[in-house]
């Protein structure tokens, strides 16, 4: 189904949301060059603000998403929630792991990330 590492998943899966945006930070930075060490902070904040200039794409991508929908309702299978938000997103993750923004988004919570977009029965 997918062309993501099981192992990478895994790691991602257990960060807390923090994590993932140091992560985050720190792929954006690595594709830049730097003349100066990255802080955690700094990291931290490259990747809120990556992912939050981009919540309205992702939203857009994996809210419609009918197996996304159905993953929600019937939880327990992250790692496969994990793998199917990576391949529908991978093409806006240009420069990032699709995996770490999966992961992000489940972290913070696919519910809330789609509640505009689905009703309250969800």
């Amino acid at each position: 189904m997918s062309q993501w590492n099981e192992d990478d998943a895994k790691k991602m899966l257990i960060l807390d949301e923090s994590q993932l945006l140091v992560c985050l930070g720190k792929q954006i930075s690595s594709s830049r060059v730097r003349m100066i060490p990255l802080t955690q902070n700094k990291a931290m904040e490259y990747g809120r603000l990556w992912f939050d200039s981009k919540t309205d794409e992702i939203r857009n991508i994996i809210c419609g998403n009918k197996q996304i929908r159905q993953l929600i309702i019937n939880p327990g299978e992250d790692q496969v929630l994990l793998f199917l938000i990576a391949d529908l997103i991978a093409n806006l993750c240009t420069g990032v792991s699709p995996i770490t923004v999966a992961a992000l988004c489940i972290r913070k919570g696919i519910k809330g990330l789609c509640s505009s977009n689905w009703s309250e029965g969800t």
